[in-house]
């Protein structure tokens, strides 16, 4: 687990790899499906930005974008995976709704990097 984070802990990206996570090109559709299955259950009056697979880099990327309340606030997250090597690597970065405007586009800058050595 890496983690890269502002001073007030609010804005951060958080990069997962689990050994025990299997995963390939054919798999990213079936994880989209369960992560968005399960966040629609946690977070039921989540507003959803978006959901799907893009190409990035000649690698299929599943997404998950949306507004949820967590605690006293209301946080904007994108989550994007893909695999690396049979294994899946997940990126989630959060920040509060109100500073969405600015950070949600530098959100999309990092998922639309990313660069996957097979």
């Amino acid at each position: 687990i890496v983690v890269y984070s502002d001073k007030s802990d609010l804005i951060n990206l958080v990069i997962t790899q689990n050994a025990a996570d299997s995963a390939s090109q054919l798999l990213i559709g079936a994880y989209k499906d369960n992560f968005a299955q399960s966040y629609r259950i946690n977070y039921p009056s989540a507003d959803w930005v978006g959901v799907g697979i893009n190409e990035i880099n000649e690698r299929k990327v599943g997404f998950l974008e949306l507004v949820f309340q967590e605690g006293n606030r209301k946080m904007y997250r994108l989550i994007f995976f893909t695999d690396v090597k049979g294994r899946l690597l997940v990126c989630t970065f959060n920040c509060p709704r109100k500073k969405m405007k600015k950070w949600a586009p530098v959100a999309n800058e990092i998922m639309n990097s990313l660069n996957v050595t097979k």
